[in-house]
Order: C-alpha cells, then structure tokens, then sequence
C-alpha cells in the first residue's frame, strides 16, 4: 500500500458523517466515503483552531491594569441663610474630588459620576430634620436642601464607596496573581459654623471593593460560544455531507444484487437480474452468436483468446522438434510461459460479469443541487431497486422464503435422502484469516470455473441444470473455455510426457 493510498484512506476513516447502517445491512458499523471523510477532516480542523484561539483568549486576554487612588481635598461647601427658613448648599467645584494612578504612574482625573453612594445618614436631636421622602443627594452641582432648627447643630454624614472596574486580564493570570487588592481608608471631618446654626459634615471612603467582569460568567459564555459555532460547522458538514454519502451507499450496496444495463431503445436503467433482462436474455439465447452484435471492445475480446492459444499451440509445435534430450527441460519451460499467458488472460479478461453503476464527481454535486438531469431515471431506478431489497429483508418475507425451500427441499429429496440430508455436517467458518480476499482471487475463481466447466461439459448425460448452467455462461468466457479446452488436450495428445505435467495450482 503506497502513501496515496494510505492517506486515502486515513482520510476515509475519519468520516464522522458515514451513513448509520441498519440491521438488515449490517457489513459495517456506518457506510464511509472520502468525500465526508474530507469534509469532517476541515470541520475538525476548524473547530480545533476555534477551541485553540478561545482558549487562548481565555488565558490571555489582556494585561492587568491595577489602580490606586488617592483623595484630593478639591471640596468646597458654604452654609447659606435667609429670612424663612436656612440651606445648606454643597457645591462641588472642581471636576472630580478622586484621583488615579496608574502603574505607569500617568494621571488620569476620574469624574465624581464614577462614585456610587451607598448611603447618607443625618444624625440630629430632633426627628423632624430627617425628610425620608425627600431624600438627600449627592453630586455634581446638586444641592442638600433642609429646613433646620434655629440653634441647633446639623450632622450629615457622607458615605462612599468606590467600585473599581477593572479589565478582564484572563484566567491565567487571575491564577498565578498573589497581587493583594487596595484599601483605602481615609475620613475627613469639616465644620462650619454660624450664628445660628453650625454644619458638621463627615467624608468617609469605605475598602475599595473590585469589581472584575469574569469568573464563571466569562468562562461560560466562552464555551457557549465555541459549543454554538461547534454546532453550526457541524450542522453544515451533515448538510452537505449526508446526501452524497447515502446515494454513495446505495449505489455500493446495490452494486453488490444488481447489474446495471441500458438498452438503446428506451435508454431505460434496470438489473440485469430483473425480469426485463430475463427476457432479453431468452430472446439473445435464441439467436446465433456470430449474430449478436457487439462494440469493438467485445470484438477484440472474442479474438484475443484464440489468437493468445493460438501462440501457445504454435509454440507447442515448434518445441517438438527439439532435441529429445532436452525435452523434458523444454517442456517445463513452454509450460511455464503457458501459465504466465493464461494467468496474463485471465487478470485481463476473465472478470466478474457484472455492470456497476458508477458516477463521476460532478454528478454528486449536480444530484446535491437537484440538477439531476440524465441522473433522473437512475436515482428513481435506485429507490425502486431498495424498496425491493427493504422487502425482501423484510422478516415475514424470509420466513415465507424459508418455508418454500423446505416445501422444495420435499419435493427433490426422498425419504432416505432426506434423513441423510439432516446429517450433513455444516460448513467450516475460518476463524483465523480475515475476511479480506486474496489478490489472486479471480483466477482462483477462473481456475476452479474452468475445472467445473471442464467436469460438466465431459458429462454424457447432463442434467437440465447443467444445461441451463452453460446455458447462461457468458458467451466470452465459455468461447475461452472450449478454445482452452482443446488447447490442453492437443498438447497432451501431442506429447505424451507432458500429460505428467500439469499447470501449476494458482
């Protein structure tokens, strides 16, 4: 086996889109061709790359970035008055009261908007400063409005809580990290006072709490979305791959019951062994054989093996005018060579009889499209061809089967044969070879053909089945075996000493 055949079928092998074959057609586990062999090799490979590039991504997304803040002392608030009632204004003037470092040590001014407010509380004597309804806020140019008790002193106090919102640096180095996260604990206390009414506001900046985007939620969506693009190739092999793969299945199958012809007529498809060929064959059965016409490759086939015995013969004749002496040695050579021809003839035309059907590659694509065309008559040939073979597997069909051969066995067998019948014993089952045929099966077959032939043609009084066995035989094959027939009792007539030499077993 060379490389190409072997990729060939490595290829072949990784076909994950074989057609599921059921019991009644169980050879193999799943029917596997190149074509979805090839295509589940791409798919595989693309969805490796896409689980590698996620992987990736998950490890190293991107590099951490690690903040610090500090507290900048940009606040300003004044105490305001008026005749009804007194306010108290909390005016920010500046951008931002926050500032951040980074580790590359540029400053960057972060807005108060980025500061969330957990709560304000306004600790006084009197319950009724306290508006729940109107709840204090904190911001921008917003203002903290309240009626206040004359002679009394006011209390708010301020809580936040900054969020840092980091990016997400990737699952290795959240593992390998022994970095610690920031607190910042700082508390600023401001006093104001006026004749009236004194302000006492207190500025606390709980922990840093770090909020990172990532954990659980972030290695999920990363398999959902690999799982969902894994599902989508996937979906798109099977719809390309499944169709051409069961018609390549069924062709393969019936390849194995059927012979496939054409008559030029009515350009019709059928088995060789369907009823229309029966017929055809009676009536070709009835004509003379130098009558049928055949295409010049059939013309070739009958005069090739007279002319190849031909040879033989004349090599036969003119080896017989040798040197006695140098017989026996010229005899073992001539019968040598003669094997090489028969075995050269018989590889070369002695095939199995059957026509197969075969398609090219474009036609799988052009039946996957629907552009069936001349394909049209064939794949309807093809399904009527598997409804039969689905009903004659069918297991009432062969019970009704087995019962007509028993009925038959009845009619064939006498009482005496029929008990022997029952001690027959059954056929060896070789347990050690595999099943994988020799390469020199055909003219295993041939030879053991040819021997057969041979035993029944010599037969005086042959039986209506031996009729009908040469009968049916090719009109090729059974020409080669009368030529080669007479060919070995020529030569054995000829020279007496040849009739101890044999051809070879193959």
């Amino acid at each position: 086996m060379n490389i190409k055949q072997k990729a060939y079928k490595l290829i072949k092998s990784c076909d994950f889109y074989g057609v599921e074959i059921g019991l009644n057609y169980r050879q193999h586990k799943s029917y596997k061709t190149f074509y979805g062999g090839l295509w589940s090799s791409i798919v595989a490979s693309l969805i490796a790359a896409l689980c590698i590039t996620q992987f990736l991504d998950c490890l190293f997304y991107l590099s951490p970035e690690i903040h610090e803040y500090t507290i900048d002392n940009g606040i300003n608030y004044k105490l305001l008055e008026s005749s009804t009632f007194r306010s108290i204004l909390l005016e920010l003037e500046d951008e931002g009261i926050v500032t951040t470092h980074h580790l590359t040590n540029d400053e960057t001014i972060i807005d108060i908007h980025q500061f969330k407010l957990i709560g304000i509380s306004i600790p006084t004597i009197h319950e009724d400063i306290y508006d729940v309804d109107n709840p204090i806020k904190v911001g921008k140019q917003q203002k903290i409005v309240r009626n206040v008790v004359k002679n009394q002193q006011l209390t708010i106090h301020i809580q936040m809580k900054i969020l840092e919102y980091q990016t997400d640096s990737g699952l290795l180095w959240e593992i390998l990290s022994t970095r610690d996260q920031l607190y910042l604990e700082n508390v600023d206390t401001y006093y104001l006072q006026s004749d009236s009414t004194s302000l006492r506001l207190i500025f606390t900046i709980n922990p840093i709490i770090k909020h990172v985007d990532r954990g659980y939620k972030r290695i999920y969506r990363i398999l959902s979305i690999t799982g969902g693009l894994v599902k989508v190739l996937m979906f798109i092999g099977k719809f390309f791959s499944k169709p051409i793969t069961r018609l390549k299945f069924q062709i393969s199958f019936l390849n194995q019951f059927f012979n496939f012809g054409s008559t030029k007529d009515t350009k019709s498809f059928y088995p060789l062994n369907s009823l229309a060929y029966s017929q055809k064959l009676l009536r070709m059965q009835t004509v003379r054989l130098d009558s049928i016409k055949v295409n010049p490759n059939n013309k070739e086939l009958n005069k090739q093996p007279t002319k190849m015995i031909k040879s033989i013969l004349k090599k036969y004749s003119q080896q017989q005018k040798q040197n006695v002496d140098q017989e026996q040695q010229v005899d073992e050579a001539i019968i040598e060579e003669q094997n090489q021809d028969v075995d050269e003839l018989i590889a070369k035309y002695f095939q199995p009889q059957d026509i197969r059907l075969k398609l090219q590659h474009i036609q799988y694509v052009k039946y996957f499209f629907g552009f069936t065309g001349q394909l049209k008559k064939r794949i309807k040939q093809l399904r009527q061809n598997l409804q039969i073979v689905n009903q004659k597997t069918d297991i009432i069909y062969v019970f009704n089967k087995l019962q007509e051969l028993e009925k038959l066995k009845q009619l064939l067998l006498d009482e005496d044969q029929l008990n022997l019948f029952e001690y027959i014993p059954k056929p060896n089952i070789d347990v050690i070879y595999t099943k994988q045929e020799p390469k020199n099966n055909t003219i295993i077959k041939a030879t053991q053909a040819f021997s057969s032939f041979q035993s029944i043609n010599e037969k005086e009084n042959k039986s209506r089945i031996d009729n009908a066995l040469i009968k049916m035989i090719d009109s090729n094959i059974k020409k080669y075996f009368v030529v080669s027939s007479g060919c070995i009792s020529f030569a054995r007539n000829t020279n007496p000493k040849s009739k101890k030499i044999k051809f070879r077993d193959v």
